[in-house]
């Protein structure tokens, strides 16, 4: 019996059954058997284990469905909402409330497909800056944030390049400079081991220090600005220093010619961006990294001191 199309190569899948035969330490047998689907194309190799799908054995008027699985497990299916409740033993369910005996005809595989999980509602989405959390991979968002300021952008993501306009635009401003039409824009990681410059429109070099939970050192600062000068000497140079964190003052990279670019001016940008529009995942991503480090930052304001964890320190 064919359920659906290997999601693969295309081809039938079948139903079959998977096994594996295991020696145990004390020298018996154990079997291990699963029913699967199978690609019908030899060389694809294409296989999923699927469940059995449960019987309806009893119902709440014509909204809610009770849901038997192995094990006399049991789940809530509440049509109306579209939503599958967590499973318990079916008897503590009927136990619990008014079932009748079901007399419908759904077709329960297609209910599923369609279903939330209930559990869902209190998860978090996987956020890609959970586990990129080096400077190098904020190093990269930069990049390819700041690589959307370019104007022949506008057209493939009008709001998302706005955000990225905004963005510069402030660096620009810091320096006491009005943000260019950026018609070319040159960025490159680890030049001289700065970590971002992004030159524009062949006049301006953009120098970012990035950092995430350290600080500048060894005159590092200075060190970059002279490496820029060396191999482009004619470009105006606008120095920004990246931090998400905090640290306890800035006085040697205002000194070394840089501006503090702080986490709370990214969540301006970033937001502001947000309430016109952008909703490139990547994006909101950041944006929702940044804004729970805020929210963890700024804990000591409403939480108990005995609840304070580092970042509220």
């Amino acid at each position: 019996m064919t359920k659906d199309l290997c999601p693969r190569c295309g081809a039938r899948l079948i139903e079959s059954e998977w096994e594996r035969v295991q020696e145990t330490c004390d020298g018996g047998i154990m079997l291990d058997v699963h029913p699967v689907y199978k690609c019908t194309q030899q060389d694809c190799g294409y296989m999923m284990r699927y469940e059995l799908v449960p019987d309806i054995i009893a119902q709440q008027g014509d909204d809610r469905l009770l849901l038997l699985y192995p094990n006399e497990a049991g789940r809530i299916l509440d049509i109306r909402d579209n939503v599958i409740w967590p499973e318990i033993h079916y008897q503590s369910i009927l136990g619990r409330g008014c079932w009748d005996p079901y007399t419908g005809n759904h077709d329960v595989s297609k209910l599923l497909e369609n279903a939330r999980d209930s559990e869902a509602a209190y998860l978090e989405a996987p956020n890609l800056f959970e586990f990129a959390t080096s400077e190098l991979s904020q190093d990269a968002f930069l990049c390819w944030f700041i690589s959307w300021s370019q104007e022949t952008h506008r057209s493939m993501n009008k709001p998302l390049h706005e955000a990225a306009v905004d963005f510069v635009s402030m660096v620009f401003n810091d320096h006491q400079y009005p943000v260019p039409t950026i018609r070319k824009i040159n960025i490159t990681r680890q030049f001289q081991s700065l970590d971002v410059l992004a030159i524009v429109n062949d006049t301006y070099a953009i120098l970012i220090e990035d950092k995430t939970f350290t600080k500048n050192h060894s005159d590092q600062l200075n060190r970059y600005r002279e490496a820029v000068t060396k191999a482009c000497p004619k470009l105006i140079q606008l120095p920004v220093y990246y931090k998400i964190a905090d640290q306890s003052h800035y006085q040697s990279v205002e000194a070394a010619g840089y501006i503090p670019f702080l986490r709370d001016r990214m969540l301006q940008v970033l937001n502001r961006g947000k309430e016109k529009g952008v909703t490139h995942p990547i994006y909101l991503d950041y944006l929702s990294y940044l804004t729970k480090l805020d929210h963890k930052v700024n804990a000591f304001k409403s939480e108990l001191i005995s609840n304070w964890e580092a970042f509220a320190w």
